[in-house]
């Protein structure tokens, strides 16, 4: 097997319209208080199938970014074998990313609007990763672990305690240990060379990236960010 890793900046240098998450107009960009990154993770096997996936510091994903990614792709890599069915795009889900760039005008209500320029930078960003980490591949291989966080680690909260209670096959928890009422899995999918040198890691755990508050108006990676940092 083939991998190839790359991590691009494509953060907007914009200001003055609103970010993508808390879904409320006064939540204007002001400044960045950390950039921001799409992580591409190349896969190719001995048969030469291909997957990609991308990682983005972003709020959400859209098919407006598929197609766009997908478009210029075909334009400006198409030695690169990827299309829509093996890429694969991932938001973190950050609350402080600039907004405005979905096709769906119920998500750019706040923003206000459409934001090409948003939408272009977030796009080549995507790209530049992709081909970078194309150009990366080297021979590697997979890893996979999981394991349980424990009880007592009050990282992860679930908001929706009487929805979950309804649940036949769960038992029902109170208030106070509403952070055991969630997905305790931390999963990770570590990518290493042929000298079991790690190159990256893809990590799967239930934490809503809300750090930070709707009062903050500069552009952030908030926690899941940190993590990746």
């Amino acid at each position: 097997m083939k991998l190839g890793l790359a991590k691009e900046d494509f953060t907007p240098e914009v200001s003055g319209i609103a970010m993508l998450g808390y879904g409320v107009t006064h939540h204007v960009i002001e400044g960045i208080k950390t950039r921001l990154h799409a992580r591409a993770f190349y896969l190719e096997d001995d048969e030469q199938n291909v997957t990609c996936i991308v990682v983005c510091e972003l709020g959400l994903m859209f098919n407006s970014m598929k197609h766009e990614v997908c478009k210029e792709l075909r334009r400006s890599a198409p030695h690169i074998p990827l299309e829509d069915k093996n890429l694969l795009l991932i938001a973190q889900h950050t609350h402080s990313a600039p907004g405005g760039y979905s096709y769906h005008p119920l998500y750019n209500v706040a923003t206000p609007g459409l934001q090409l320029d948003v939408l272009n930078i977030y796009k080549n960003g995507i790209v530049n990763a992709i081909v970078k980490a194309f150009e990366r591949r080297e021979k590697g291989q997979l890893k996979y672990a999981e394991d349980q966080v424990a009880p007592d680690k009050k990282v992860s909260f679930n908001r929706s305690l009487t929805a979950y209670n309804l649940n036949p096959d769960v038992e029902k928890v109170e208030f106070k240990d509403r952070h055991l009422a969630v997905d305790r899995t931390m999963r990770m999918l570590q990518f290493n060379d042929t000298n079991d040198d790690e190159m990256g890691s893809l990590n799967w755990f239930a934490v809503h990236t809300t750090s930070i508050p709707v009062s903050e108006h500069l552009v952030h990676f908030d926690n899941k960010g940190y993590a990746a940092q």
